[in-house]
């Protein structure tokens, strides 16, 4: 898939991008904390409200290729990546579940979640 590139739909206003902490803590019956240290990483989710059936068949297309394992390059605002560099992650859901939009025409909606990768 070198060289592919998918034009998303417009995401959501206000979008959040969060800092998840791989950290795993594990805690004995008695309350002995033991950690296994993670890192931070950047883990953005996106709600995309109106995606056309071409753009779903873009976006499965892509997930045929990438699936939930491969790395991908995700530019959140291509046109100012002063504010947002573009982010080395990949998909970090088992499943794509497109819902129908409640607007009249063969439109739906998806939610999204990325999770940054070293």
């Amino acid at each position: 898939m070198a060289g592919a590139r998918v034009q998303m739909p417009p995401i959501e206003p206000g979008v959040a991008l969060p800092i998840a902490d791989t950290t795993v803590v594990s805690t004995t019956p008695s309350g002995q904390a033991y950690v296994d240290r993670g890192i931070l990483v950047k883990a953005p989710a996106f709600a995309l409200p109106i995606v056309s059936q071409a753009e779903r068949v873009a976006i499965n297309a892509m997930w045929t290729d990438v699936g939930k394992g491969v790395p991908v390059f995700l530019a959140v605002w291509e046109d100012s990546l002063d504010v947002e560099p573009a982010l080395y992650c990949r998909i970090n859901q088992d499943r794509l579940e497109f819902q129908k939009a409640a607007e009249a025409g063969v439109l739906y909606s998806l939610d999204l979640e990325f999770l940054e990768v070293k």
